[in-house]
């Protein structure tokens, strides 16, 4: 046997010992279902799907993506056919991807959908203003109005409404009483006195809590803003736990938590 060979044997059998020795045990195997394939992915958006497993940090019920926006609209709207609407619209896409707004039909008594899209020419009623441009003409309704305000709000100070609901609730809900108490606060924070009784009602029915022990970690976190002034949202809190006294642990250790930063 010539020296070649040889070495040609040799590697050989160190690749046929190396083959069987670390191949893997099931040749079938399959990509695991997690994984997703670039002809698999979607637009986790259009399908209002937000990934964030720490329910304390999601403040959110709802995932329909909408805003609440009030006008009132005389549209020509051509959708396999030019028809003419009045339209009282009061909500448009939350973020302004899906190019749609919602209102009430006067003619068909029936809440539609609406495409920008699709609309040939736009009266606004309540100014006798010709739109050109809907979808920014609604865009800036909403941000004009109290609705951009409660929204801000609910985004922004979610600690801050954890903290007012833990102080007041009762029996899951709020009573009238702390409802005026929440809505002056927020006037004060805010400088938008247009905030109504309904908005800070729906506050709070949007809001997700997680259970009363964390209570403190609101409070600790809703005092970080700085526009938050501490001694103000201390009374805040005392006022709308006060009918409860003697306050229970939770609320004493809250409230003291505030006293300190004074």
């Amino acid at each position: 046997m010539d020296a070649n060979t040889l070495v040609a044997g040799c590697v050989f059998g160190v690749s046929l010992f190396l083959y069987t020795r670390l191949k893997p045990k099931n040749g079938n195997l399959e990509m695991p279902e997690d994984i997703v394939r670039d002809d698999e992915l979607v637009d986790f958006a259009a399908r209002n799907i937000e990934f964030d497993a720490d329910g304390w940090k999601e403040p959110f019920h709802s995932k329909i993506r909408f805003r609440k926006v009030s006008a009132n609209l005389l549209i020509k709207y051509d959708n396999n056919g030019l028809v003419e609407e009045t339209v009282y619209v009061n909500q448009t896409d939350h973020y302004l991807e899906k190019s749609v707004f919602r209102g009430y039909c006067e003619k068909r008594k029936v809440n539609e959908t609406f495409f920008y899209d699709f609309i040939r020419s736009c009266i606004d009623l309540d100014t006798g203003e010709a739109v050109k441009d809907v979808e920014q003409h609604l865009f800036w309704k909403y941000e004009l109005s109290s609705e951009k305000t409660r929204d801000l709000v609910f985004y922004k100070y979610a600690d801050l409404l954890k903290a007012f609901y833990f102080m007041a609730e009762n029996d899951g809900r709020l009573d009238d009483k702390s409802i005026d108490t929440v809505r002056d606060y927020l006037i004060r924070l805010t400088g938008d006195d247009r905030i109504s009784n309904e908005q800070v009602d729906s506050l709070f029915a949007d809001l997700i809590t997680s259970g009363k022990d964390n209570l403190e970690l609101s409070v600790a976190r809703a005092g970080q803003h700085e526009e938050v002034d501490l001694e103000d949202f201390l009374k805040c809190c005392e006022a709308l736990a006060g009918s409860k006294k003697p306050y229970w642990p939770l609320q004493s250790a809250a409230l003291e938590i505030l006293r300190e930063r004074q």
